[in-house]
């Protein structure tokens, strides 16, 4: 099976922003699970980590904290889920934020895509011209998943096996969401 994006980009070490898009969500979940780990290894996490849904309200403060120093620790780590629910002032100050990120912050963007901005125009082109020199872009579609071989890793994982064949018997039964088939 290929090395996921988001780990290779990890091997390469931790840039100021990871931007992790995609339609599979346990994909997306555990992607935010491995920065999360990989950027608060060696951090004061009671006071360094920060999580935020950006379809509320206090969403906002989440770039704020992101321009902040970490206290007691080499760097801050910000999260914020669920960027496809985020206002288009949100939007808007997140491509302001990209525009000169903190070189002291991890800050991961989490969601399906992007709404729009508040010029309304699909933000993911700037998204993706900011980020070439401070972050990382990775995508997760269904599309491009092989419900089949995920089966067969995830057993492996649990310590059982599958053959290519029950593999694909269980995909025909349960489907090929891979939340269902984990």
């Amino acid at each position: 099976m290929a090395q996921d994006p988001l780990d290779q980009a990890l091997q390469a070490g931790l840039k100021p922003v990871f931007v992790v898009l995609g339609d599979e969500a346990l994909l997306v979940k555990q992607a935010e699970e491995r920065l999360t780990a990989k950027a608060t290894d060696g951090v004061m996490v009671a006071f360094n980590l920060s999580v935020a849904r950006a379809g509320e309200e206090s969403a906002a403060e989440a770039l704020s904290v992101a321009r902040t120093l970490p206290m007691m620790s080499a760097r801050r780590v910000v999260i914020l889920r669920d960027v496809h629910e985020a206002p288009p002032a949100l939007i808007d100050a997140l491509l302001r934020y990209l525009e000169n990120p903190s070189p002291s912050t991890v800050l991961g963007v989490f969601g399906t895509g992007f709404a729009k901005a508040g010029d309304g125009k699909d933000p993911l082109k700037r998204v993706e011209a900011l980020l070439k020199s401070d972050g990382v872009l990775v995508r997760y579609r269904a599309k491009d998943q092989d419900p089949v071989a995920f089966a067969i890793e995830t057993a492996r994982g649990l310590g059982c096996s599958l053959d290519r064949r029950e593999a694909t018997l269980l995909v025909e039964l349960v489907g090929k969401d891979l939340g269902q088939l984990r």
